[in-house]
């Protein structure tokens, strides 16, 4: 009897195991939509964290995007500045538009961070309230690779 009572401990052990596996390994696992997310500056209780694309720092994000890369119209090829610096044109569609005007009107003093493959590609200020359809996104010379990686992972999403 005293067999069978550890058996019925070890499974029942294993049993609780698996399931605490299975509760969290897919909460840490779980991808957050490309798009446009406002930064939460609170780290308490954070809903998503996602990490730079870089790895070097973590951002507090809502777990959906306020601008959705279904919002995405078109992105341009990559282009260079009179300072030689890489950058890429992202078209919003009118509804993206909508959204990200409504964003910089009622939260003036909030971040987006732009988030594709799970990762922050970059952090937008919402200073300037001339906001249009068509988002410059800039960084690094001739040879850094960041605009070019955000390009390759927006193009591939574009219709």
């Amino acid at each position: 009897m005293g067999y069978l009572n550890g058996a019925i401990v070890k499974i029942t052990f294993g049993v609780c195991l698996a399931v605490l596996f299975l509760t969290f390994v897919p909460a840490r696992a779980q991808q957050s939509p490309s798009g446009f997310y406002v930064i939460i500056n609170s780290k308490k209780n954070c809903p998503n964290k996602v990490s730079s694309h870089v790895g070097s720092k973590m951002y507090c994000v809502p777990k959906e995007p306020v601008i959705t890369e279904a919002d995405f119209e078109s992105v341009s090829n990559v282009k260079y500045d009179s300072f030689l610096q890489k950058y890429i044109l992202l078209k919003l569609t009118v509804s993206g538009f909508k959204s990200l005007k409504f964003i910089t009107q009622r939260l003036p003093d909030s971040k987006l961070a732009l988030v594709i493959d799970n990762q922050v590609a970059g952090v937008f200020d919402n200073v300037d309230k001339n906001v249009s359809r068509t988002i410059p996104i800039s960084g690094g010379g001739i040879n850094a690779p960041e605009v070019q990686w955000i390009y390759d992972r927006l193009k591939k999403k574009s219709p």
